[in-house]
């Protein structure tokens, strides 16, 4: 056996959690850390077959907003018919958007939800939006189309891309589909995310590897990052697409806490024979709560999700957070009765606790005082600790625990609970709804231990036509696609196995269905190649950053979204007033109202129709650009008057991708036009004077709209 191939008998892996990291410290802590295990472990370096790193960098950078790691983005949205009045950036939070968006251009393509051609892409047309991205001083682009994650024939967006890459060299470039799945305006919030950290992903890759190469590891060591899932991903595909990374530190936790305690090992056999769990991974400021499933991955979300205020639908654990951890500090309520526990936290300066000589009390001090751990530079965490104040405090700490435990519970059955994190010394022994509590051996570091015993694995996300087969054929076809994915990727062939699989039939739509497959499999050590150096090269800051002339972005700050903050739900009332010239009363609609009516539409609808989402966000557009809305009695209309009703109907799975359009306003102008009808006013004027011709409504669709046509950051 030579260093240069991998060991025949040994086949370690290790496994590496790294928090936020900088440029400047990543390469030492990485590298320290790697060659502090390898020598308690007295391993020879040529043991290691592999090194896989879970961070929650990616994600930081976007919560925090800090300019020098996030880059503005182009999005060029593809479709000829759909897509212009709900725009990008809509429902995001104020300063994100602002960091981030930096153009907006439409071009012709798109599809049909049968795979079909909505409008075939025209070249021109790209060119001249290149143009209008490199006069902005630009070079981070996101396509998005219309239906682009089925796109097996016309390949959009590659091609759009490929016109790119020649228009604007060393352009960073993302495709939608390449990141996301069906539901357009999130999987393209998705990829803006995953566009604007790209350089910085590259640049801390490229500090992983340096460790690396740093250590005396055999040249077929590869390096890996864990995935959302619990599964791993290669260093160059990480580099481009970090956002598949965010929320793969709680994973980790728990695939460590299964790992560590025996839990299901995921294997084909014991798929769907073990017991799902859940881990409670106590950190220093929050707690994450999730379940573990007997596959040995952790339930998925099963909508779409919120990272950093933005609406997502990549894969993503269901996750319970809330505001405890070892730095949550602890106030004695003012009536007298309990404590405040949390969510206000030292736990980035633990310094400040009463058990490091400072002046806070923290739970961690409680968890001194109580004997249940023995931290600090004080024996004792405080005199001024009684015991009441301590028994208070773990209360509430049970409480908390068993309120959060019970949320993610599907059923109220107790449920083994597992323990992680160095937080976890306050949990009690008892916890109601807990079958059994286990604390894993080495749970403070099962992150770390997660990261190392990660597997391969690979989601297929397809519409299948089923007019000439059985939909058990669509469902092994689709079992298959996956496991030929999932081998590609680096799994070992006979260790394959599939985890979830679900296929759904859209709704008003014959013979089509939605499948969704997942597999999974062990790392196929003897296909392993060490990574792509030229996929995390070094980047020319010239070529990826923005010029002077783009728009600077804001310091790093909250806010609210972009249609306003949230309201008090207990003290708001509706603006309801009389109408001047019949006195009878009149609801003039407010952001903060199509917030309430979106919901309650959703929740009395049971979900039918689709999510109104889109269309809330395309009436708070036209409200934020001075337009109003008005609810009226009917009774208060002239008995002579003529009202015109729209309404649409079709598949949610198709509302999901092509948002709003204007058949219904062209409806009724035809209609207008043909019936000879006058305005509102009644000025003799006709209605159909009042809009534009049919020519401009399809190149220009603010008239509809009432959307401003251009802004200081692209064509709106």
């Amino acid at each position: 056996m030579t260093a240069d191939s991998p060991p025949k008998q040994t086949r370690l892996r290790i496994g590496v959690d790294v928090g936020d990291p900088t440029t400047s410290d990543t390469t030492i802590a990485v590298e320290s850390a790697i060659r502090e295990v390898i020598a308690r472990a007295k391993v020879e370096p040529t043991a290691i077959s592999s090194v896989t790193i879970g961070t929650t960098a990616f994600l930081n950078a976007v919560i925090e907003r800090e300019r020098s790691r996030l880059s503005q983005v182009a999005v060029l949205r593809l479709s000829k018919s759909f897509l212009r009045d709900v725009r990008p950036f809509s429902d995001w939070p104020m300063d994100l958007a602002e960091a981030i968006r930096g153009y907006v251009g439409y071009v012709d393509g798109g599809l049909h939800i049968d795979g079909s051609e909505e409008a075939p892409i025209v070249e021109e047309q790209v060119v001249a939006q290149c143009r209008e991205i490199r006069e902005r001083g630009l070079s981070t682009v996101v396509i998005a189309g219309v239906y682009s994650p089925i796109d097996q024939e016309f390949h959009q967006e590659d091609r759009v891309r490929d016109i790119v890459a020649c228009e604007i060299p060393g352009a960073d470039i993302v495709c939608s589909h390449k990141v996301a799945n069906i539901g357009f305006l999130e999987r393209e919030n998705a990829s803006i995310i995953n566009a604007a950290i790209l350089r910085f992903a590259r640049q801390t890759i490229r500090g992983f590897q340096a460790a690396i190469q740093k250590l005396d590891l055999p040249s077929h060591c590869p390096l890996y990052l864990t995935q959302n899932d619990g599964t791993l991903l290669d260093a160059a595909s990480a580099a481009r697409v970090p956002i598949r990374t965010f929320s793969s530190g709680v994973t980790n936790s728990m695939r460590g806490a299964a790992y560590l305690s025996g839990l299901a090992s995921g294997s084909e056999e014991q798929e769907g024979s073990g017991e799902s769990a859940i881990v409670v991974d106590i950190g220093g400021t929050t707690t994450d709560v999730g379940v573990m499933l007997p596959s040995g991955l952790p339930r998925q979300a099963s909508a779409y999700v919120s990272v950093a205020g933005v609406k997502v639908n990549y894969s993503l654990p269901h996750l319970h957070s809330i505001g405890l951890g070892g730095g949550s500090i602890i106030k004695k309520n003012d009536n007298g009765d309990g404590v405040i526990l949390g969510p206000e936290s030292a736990g980035h300066e633990l310094h400040l606790s009463l058990a490091f000589g400072g002046s806070v009390a923290t739970a961690t001090d409680v968890a001194v005082a109580a004997g249940l751990a023995r931290v600090g530079t004080r024996p004792v965490a405080s005199e001024n600790l009684d015991k009441g104040f301590v028994s208070d405090t773990l209360a509430r700490v049970k409480a908390m625990l068993e309120e959060a435990i019970d949320t993610v519970k599907t059923s109220p059955d107790p449920m083994p609970v597992f323990l992680t994190g160095g937080g976890s010394v306050l949990a009690p022994e008892n916890i109601e709804g807990a079958s059994t509590i286990i604390r894993p051996p080495f749970h403070d570091v099962a992150n770390a231990v997660g990261a190392a015993c990660s597997k391969v694995g690979s989601t297929i996300d397809i519409i299948q036509n089923t007019s000439e087969r059985t939909m058990a054929e669509a469902t092994e076809d689709a079992k298959r696609m996956a496991i030929e994915k999932v081998v590609s990727a680096g799994a070992l062939q006979e260790t394959v196995y599939i985890a979830r699989v679900d296929v759904m039939p859209i709704p008003y739509l014959d013979n089509q269905v939605r499948s969704v497959a997942t597999a999974i499999g062990d790392l196929d050590i003897s296909r392993l190649r060490p990574s792509i150096p030229q996929a995390v090269e070094d980047d020319d800051e010239e070529t990826h950053s923005a010029s002077p002339s783009a728009i600077p972005i804001p310091d790093a700050r909250s806010g609210p979204s972009i249609a306003e903050a949230k309201e008090d739900h207990w003290t708001y009332r509706p603006k309801v007033q009389r109408n001047p010239t019949t006195g009878i009363p009149e609801w003039h609609i407010s952001t903060t109202d199509l917030e309430y009516i979106a919901d309650g539409c959703y929740l009395l609808g049971c979900g039918g129709g689709g999510n109104p989402e889109a269309g809330k966000l395309q009436l708070r557009d036209m409200l934020s650009n001075g337009h109003g809305v008005r609810v009226i009695d009917a009774q208060s209309l002239d008995p002579a008057s003529v009202v015109y009703w729209g309404g649409r109907m079709g598949s949610p799975a198709a509302i999901s991708e092509r948002l709003q359009a204007h058949e219904t306003v062209l409806a009724m102008r035809a209609l207008a036009s043909h019936l000879r009808h006058t305005n509102s006013e009644n000025d003799g004027t006709p209605m159909d004077a009042k809009w534009p011709s049919r020519s401009a409504a399809q190149t220009d669709w603010s008239h509809f709209s009432a959307v401003q046509p251009v802004s200081s950051t692209g064509p709106w």
